[in-house]
């Protein structure tokens, strides 16, 4: 298999897809090629919070899904599924992010409450240094 996408040769499969979406044949080269596009990109910018396999899936999906939406006439196949691609992607690193804020945020109003609760009283083995921080901590909230 080889490591890049001849833009021209690339370009050719599309048009050749879309006069003949029902090609078997067709279809299984141009998702290898969405495959070794995917995989360049998620090499080349390394997003770090995503799994690398599930945004490889991801991207061909993309890239099928969008595949009908091209046109010839208004640009070049590769940077227009490049784009497609890197954008599902940050789309994705942007949920992923957002998910990790989220339970961070819950763990800790979970950590507060229960700081809290040692901060009433319940707990007479605190120190003054220690009960200074929880308080500290527990008012930012």
């Amino acid at each position: 298999m080889t490591e890049y996408i001849n833009n021209v040769s690339f370009e050719e499969l599309i048009v050749k897809y879309l006069n003949n979406p029902d090609d078997d044949d067709v279809k299984h080269e141009i998702t290898i090629c969405f495959y070794l596009l995917s995989d360049n990109i998620i090499r080349a910018f390394n997003f770090k919070l995503i799994d690398k396999e599930d945004a490889l899936q991801e991207g061909v999906l993309a890239c099928l899904s969008k595949v009908e939406r091209f046109d010839p006439n208004r640009g070049k196949a590769f940077s227009w599924f490049t784009t497609i691609i890197l954008n599902h992607f940050r789309q994705l690193y942007r949920s992923c992010k957002n998910d990790i804020n989220l339970k961070r945020r819950y763990l800790e109003r979970q950590i507060i409450g229960k700081t809290q609760t040692i901060f009433e009283g319940t707990s007479s083995e605190l120190s003054e240094n220690v009960a200074y921080r929880i308080r500290r901590n527990f008012e930012q909230y």
